[in-house]
């Protein structure tokens, strides 16, 4: 008989600290960081800013990489499918890897853009090519609805930390309507200004400020050399004296034009990854360049 209720006091313990254990592994998984995977750089930095200590985040374009022409590697793919979200903001590369997902279970394909308008590109001379341009994190407005977008998405899929995403979203706000005020008072003088760009990336960002983005190149296509001269004599008759190029862009086309109306090629990145930083910059940047030309 004593052996017998030695033996059941064993199981009872065996019993008791499996459930613990049990337990205490849910728990550890609960508390696990979600793994985060993002195409640009700028996408990468607002769910850094919402998900805080409780988020790991991969991004698949490397500084100076064209989203335009980028493939991942077999090792970004695999990565990709282990990943517990894909945040997505309609760049076309975007849709192509949703495709290369085998993962059935994960990774959750979350679409950080939901419900914002895109806007058409439009050539240097304002005609709308059919296009919608992607590029929404290069406004200050667009920028909040993102985090919003991005805060519900957590939410759901990790309730237990939904009060400090919330808390997130509310200081990151704050820091981008410091921003954006600073911005608006700097950009003011120049309302209506036109500012040429050899990519379209920066429409967003014009139409926040009240300014006109006129690009050199559309859908990664170069201007033909008719184009071109057409280009050339509206920057002369607007006293351009400088042209905006990208990092992940050929810049010829815009040494082309810069050379030809006596002016300058300046860089902008709109994929950089410190976004309020970086939209500070662009502002500074264009001040600089319209103060050339009066």
């Amino acid at each position: 008989m004593k052996n017998l209720k030695s033996i059941v006091g064993i199981c009872l313990s065996i019993i008791l600290l499996s459930g613990c254990s049990g337990k205490q592994e849910k728990a550890a998984k609960s508390d696990e960081k979600l793994q985060i995977t993002v195409g640009i750089p700028p996408i990468a930095f607002i769910v850094k800013q919402i998900g805080g200590e409780y988020v790991d985040v991969d991004v698949l374009i490397s500084p100076g990489q064209n989203p335009h022409t980028f493939e991942p590697t077999p090792n970004q793919v695999v990565k990709l499918n282990s990943s517990d979200m894909f945040f997505t903001v309609g760049l076309p590369f975007e849709d192509r890897l949703g495709t290369k997902i085998t993962n059935t279970q994960k990774p959750l394909i979350s679409h950080a853009d939901a419900n914002i308008p895109k806007l058409p590109m439009s050539s240097v001379d304002s005609h709308s090519t059919g296009g919608l341009d992607p590029h929404i994190w290069l406004s200050p407005f667009y920028i909040k609805q993102i985090a919003q977008n991005i805060t519900a998405i957590l939410e759901a899929h990790k309730p237990l930390h939904a009060a400090d995403y919330r808390n997130n979203l509310l200081s990151f706000i704050l820091a981008i309507d410091a921003v954006d005020a600073q911005i608006r008072s700097q950009l003011e003088p120049y309302r209506g200004r036109t500012f040429y760009v050899f990519h379209p990336a920066f429409g967003y960002f014009a139409e926040a400020y009240g300014l006109i983005q006129a690009p050199v190149e559309l859908e990664g296509k170069s201007p033909s050399p008719k184009q071109l001269q057409t280009i050339i004599e509206k920057a002369r008759a607007e006293k351009i004296k400088t042209i905006f190029v990208q990092p992940q862009f050929d810049p010829k086309n815009a040494e082309a034009i810069a050379k030809a109306i006596g002016g300058k090629v300046v860089q902008l990145d709109a994929l950089d990854g410190d976004l309020l930083k970086n939209l500070s910059n662009i502002a500074d940047r264009i001040v600089e360049s319209f103060s050339e030309t009066v």
